[in-house]
């Protein structure tokens, strides 16, 4: 979205004179679309006093210009000082663009939200390591996708996610999934609605359902820590 507005004038004694000019842009990229808009207008006012009369002349000429797409259409407008006429162009069909599908409004979502888009593949989560992280040995490294050397008692960890989520599960120990955490619970406030402009849902329809589960593993020779 881009606008731009330009306003002038110029007083000579009785004699006054004006310039209005605009000039606006939308652009929608998923699903595209576009509407641009601008305008200008040229005019003289003019003043007299005759004794107890006084007279106002005011000369005015203008036109403006509305494009919108797909298809492409417009129309041009030009007015006179006391007429006008307008010039339609381009389809005749509305602008009505296709909705996205869900697959497209995550893509989307990945390219606009993750921190390293521009540079590396977009992932929808991270894994952050808060606390109990074991330092990895002298000339070796770890990393969010390899496995994490612990303390017991005192690990946390923090999962961010990219696209919107309305539901979170934790599942301390794959082998037993009869206990998990899930977020938000009855007693917690509700997260918001999750509603997409470019697949043309609006607060009428039925909201997205997005559900992020993540388990834990431990090897063999390790007991499940008590959450």
């Amino acid at each position: 979205m881009a606008g731009a507005c330009i306003n002038a004038n110029q007083s000579i004694g009785v004699l006054q004179a004006f310039l209005n000019a605009y000039a606006d842009f939308l652009i929608n990229y998923k699903p595209f679309s576009f509407q641009a808009s601008g305008g200008v207008s040229v005019g003289v006012r003019f003043t007299l006093d005759l004794l107890f009369v006084t007279l106002h002349i005011n000369v005015e000429i203008g036109a403006t210009l509305n494009l919108s797409g797909p298809p492409f259409q417009g129309s041009a407008h030009v007015g006179f000082w006391v007429f006008g006429f307008t010039v339609r162009f381009g389809s005749t069909e509305p602008v009505d663009p296709s909705p996205a599908d869900l697959l497209d409004f995550y893509h989307v979502a990945l390219q606009k939200g993750s921190p390293t888009a521009n540079t590396t593949p977009p992932t929808p989560h991270k894994l952050v390591c808060q606390s109990g992280l074991v330092p990895p040995a002298s000339g070796s490294s770890s990393s969010s996708s390899s496995s994490w050397p612990i303390h017991a008692g005192t690990f946390t960890f923090a999962v961010s996610a990219v696209f919107a989520l309305s539901h979170a599960t934790m599942y301390p120990d794959l082998a037993s999934e009869s206990q998990s955490y899930t977020y938000p619970t009855a007693s917690d406030p509700q997260w918001p609605a999750i509603y997409s402009r470019i697949m043309q849902l609006a607060a009428t329809d039925t909201p997205l359902t997005s559900r992020l589960e993540v388990y834990m593993t431990f090897p063999p020779n390790v007991i499940p820590p008590v959450w």
